[in-house]
């Protein structure tokens, strides 16, 4: 048996409750086999990628989060004001601007990297 991620499969039986779809329905709907939704469901077989992009059309719901939920892709950063406001200052930008922007953010890291120094050897 492998090791499906409990958050998950938790996740998948509330969106079947809420919407009070059966485990063929949601099969149904995302064009996979009842026994997948099952074995997924038990902790029988892990949602692979495809998977997760028909669960996630089946579902009407970007298949970046039903990825993220599976552990496929690493969890978005936390927005913290700043960030809010940078992107929100950003994303007013021309596309040239944006260019020079992510330039000097660039110049800006690899100046805390000089500052920092080189990093450790890995033995």
């Amino acid at each position: 048996m492998q090791d499906v991620p409990n958050a998950f499969t938790r996740w998948l039986q509330d969106q079947l409750d809420e919407r009070d779809w059966s485990q063929s329905e949601l099969a149904r709907q995302a064009g996979v086999s009842s026994a997948m939704i099952s074995d997924v469901l038990s902790g029988n077989a892990n949602p692979g990628w495809g998977f997760c992009k028909k669960v996630a059309s089946a579902l009407d719901l970007p298949p970046e989060n039903v990825l993220r939920l599976a552990q496929h892709l690493d969890p978005e950063p936390e927005y913290t004001a700043t960030r809010r406001e940078a992107d929100h200052v950003f994303s007013q930008l021309s596309d040239e601007d944006q260019g020079r922007a992510l330039a000097m953010m660039r110049s800006l890291l690899q100046l805390q990297r000089d500052r920092a120094g080189p990093e450790p050897e890995m033995t």
